[in-house]
């Protein structure tokens, strides 16, 4: 059985293992804060991968940025996440981009998996991505114009959807099933689910995202699968996934 692959999604770092059993879903758990990834690290949750993040709208985090406290994490989790630039947040552009570019700099001689945010922000997220090419970088809650999601595929990176995404972004259909992944970003990007609202719950936007693109539900997930281990074993990541997710891998 194919499992939901939900690459984005928040979920606080206390929450009983039996909780995460019963989601019957893989799941990467973004953190906002590099004191929530502390509280995951030591966790052994078979179904989900913890990141390690530094959110740009939190102004405090953003200006604490530690790289050294960043690279220690890195050892322990294959995902860097939450981490980009928020235009509408307090948080001042030169400190957000100063936490950035300390990851992306990192993430050049520790290659992990990126997740970032870019709200109303993709222009000068774009500009840093094509300063630093990562190897894997996928765009959360992306909403580029064609041309700059264009310029995003040409620099190699991924995109993570979410059901409320889906349903309004005009971009969706440029991109090529190779790049595509699907996320809740529980609790604020799964709130027209119809179903209960829960991580590892990606039914909306698996729905949506197999439309527009012509594929089947079930054929999306294999791609969306056979992408994330695309990944893993172009950064030699695999073995730091779960053990769900490598049954996954080996599943597709």
């Amino acid at each position: 059985m194919i499992l939901p692959l939900d690459m984005h999604a928040h979920i606080e770092p206390e929450i009983a293992a039996s909780d995460l059993v019963a989601l019957r879903s893989c799941v990467v758990a973004v953190t906002r804060t590099l004191v929530d990834y502390e509280k995951a690290r030591s966790r052994s949750d078979s179904s989900v991968v913890w990141g390690a993040g530094c959110h740009p709208g939190l102004v405090r985090e953003v200006k604490g940025f530690s790289a050294a406290r960043m690279k220690e994490a890195l050892a322990s989790t294959p995902v860097i996440g939450e981490v980009g630039l928020d235009g509408s947040a307090r948080t001042p552009m030169e400190a957000q981009l100063r936490a950035l570019r300390g990851v992306l700099a990192m993430s050049s001689d520790t290659p992990r998996l990126l997740s970032l945010h870019n709200y109303k922000a993709t222009d000068l997220v774009l500009r840093e991505l094509q300063e630093f090419r990562p190897e894997a970088a996928i765009l959360h809650w992306w909403l580029g114009t064609p041309a700059e999601t264009s310029a995003a595929l040409e620099v190699g990176a991924y995109f993570s959807i979410n059901a409320s995404q889906a349903s309004k972004w005009e971009s969706l259909r440029l991109l090529p099933a190779d790049r595509l992944l699907l996320e809740t970003d529980h609790p604020f990007g799964d709130r027209v689910e119809r179903a209960a609202r829960r991580p590892g719950n990606v039914t909306k936007a698996e729905a949506s995202v197999s439309a527009a693109l012509g594929m089947s539900v079930d054929a999306l997930r294999i791609q969306t699968w056979r992408n994330l281990k695309a990944l893993a074993e172009r950064l030699s990541l695999v073995e730091m996934f779960p053990r769900d997710f490598q049954v996954q891998f080996l599943a597709v």
